[in-house]
């Protein structure tokens, strides 16, 4: 809706920051110790998805909680370019023959765990 923005701002070739733009408030930030940090998108919940390094990507979300690191099983490295209002992330990664794949990987969330049944 134009009120959340994510995107990366350069300070060189070797420096790449993320940001969030919300109602004309910049704040950049940078995954914990890397030079690279990317911002891809923002859900309304103001969760933000992307990856830091760029050789050796690992993808990641930040929000109130902090940092979490998301990596694909097995993967040589992994890219998150999106997520929904939901929490559910997309992004590519390569396999260990280096190998593009996409991915989807939805938020279980807590309400399953509820609705299941032991008996």
């Amino acid at each position: 809706g134009g009120k959340l923005i994510a995107g990366i701002s350069f300070d060189s070739l070797f420096e790449v920051h993320g940001y969030v733009l919300k109602r004309g408030a910049y704040t950049q930030f940078d995954y914990p110790g890397a030079t690279f940090t990317q911002a891809w998108d923002v859900n309304s919940s103001g969760t933000v998805v992307g990856y830091f390094e760029p050789v050796t990507s690992h993808g990641f979300s930040h929000d109130r909680g902090g940092f979490t690191q998301i990596d694909v099983p097995g993967a040589s490295w992994t890219r998150i370019f999106g997520i929904n209002p939901q929490g559910d992330m997309v992004g590519r990664y390569a396999d260990a023959s280096n190998i593009v794949h996409a991915f989807l990987l939805q938020d279980a969330g807590d309400d399953e765990d509820e609705d299941e049944d032991d008996g």
